[in-house]
């Protein structure tokens, strides 16, 4: 069960980094810019900035159409990112249950042939173990995207591990710096 277990984590595991960047929003790119009139924040920002007026002289319509017009037009492609968004979770869901089904299905063969070497419960236990280490593996896998960052930062903590102090705790009467 563990040999297939082990097999299967590079699987499960790219599964869940495609969920969790999902639910976590890696895969998007927030751009507010309130700043900007002809941006949807712009309007909203200058609409009610200016409420009074725009109640004064019944522009709420206008502000409003100005608003979806805007909105349109700063996403185009919504139904591609809505597609792109469904078909890669979906595809973290298949991984995951196709993964599980086949975890299962070694499980059910084992305690099948092997009743006496075997118990449900330890079965049940290796699974959750599986999965309760998967979800940490997942968070893990999607700040993976940035390779340079990554290495930089490794070869930081290691030179600093590596590196010889000038105080030395062990020496019995104490090192003055220099």
């Amino acid at each position: 069960m563990a040999l297939v277990a082990l097999g299967c984590i590079p699987l499960l595991g790219y599964a869940m980094s495609l969920r969790m960047g999902n639910s976590t929003g890696v895969d998007r790119v927030a751009s507010f810019s309130a700043d900007k009139q002809d941006s949807a924040t712009g309007v909203v920002v200058e609409t009610l900035h200016n409420i009074r007026t725009v109640a004064a002289l019944t522009l709420e319509d206008h502000m409003f159409h100005e608003f979806k017009h805007c909105l349109r037009a700063s996403e185009p492609d919504n139904y591609r990112e809505s597609a792109k968004t469904a078909a890669t979770h979906g595809m973290g869901c298949l991984l995951h249950h196709w993964v599980d089904s086949l975890l299962l299905f070694f499980a059910g063969w084992l305690l099948h042939n092997y009743p006496t070497k075997f118990t449900f419960l330890e079965v049940l236990n290796s699974n959750f173990a599986l999965y309760f280490s998967l979800f940490g593996l997942g968070v893990a896998l999607k700040e993976i995207a940035d390779r340079e960052e990554i290495k930089k930062a490794t070869s930081r903590v290691f030179f600093l591990l590596d590196r010889e102090s000038a105080l030395d705790p062990l020496y019995k009467y104490g090192h003055k710096l220099d």
